[in-house]
């Protein structure tokens, strides 16, 4: 992997560990098809991940770190895994 996808992996794996609060569907407008989120954690990320997006994904398999595409205009993210989880 590249340094920026190392990166982009190591994030991903420590956001899908941490707890989402109860009231975040109501505190923040999360979009995956966009993928961006109001969270101020999604604003200041320099890889433009959030708890919440990375959980509202799921699960994704290992190949999808080689194979994400970054963008610079929305959708950020472009892979057919960046769906909505089941």
């Amino acid at each position: 992997l590249t340094p920026y996808r190392k990166v982009f992996k190591s994030t991903w794996r420590a956001l899908q560990k941490l707890p989402l609060s109860d009231d975040a569907d109501k505190k923040y407008i999360t979009c995956i098809v966009t993928w961006t989120c109001t969270c101020p954690g999604f604003k200041y990320n320099a890889c433009l991940l959030c708890k919440h997006l990375v959980q509202a994904v799921g699960d994704v398999p290992p190949i999808f770190f080689i194979q994400v595409v970054r963008r610079r205009m929305v959708p950020f993210y472009r892979h057919k895994a960046l769906t909505g989880a089941d």
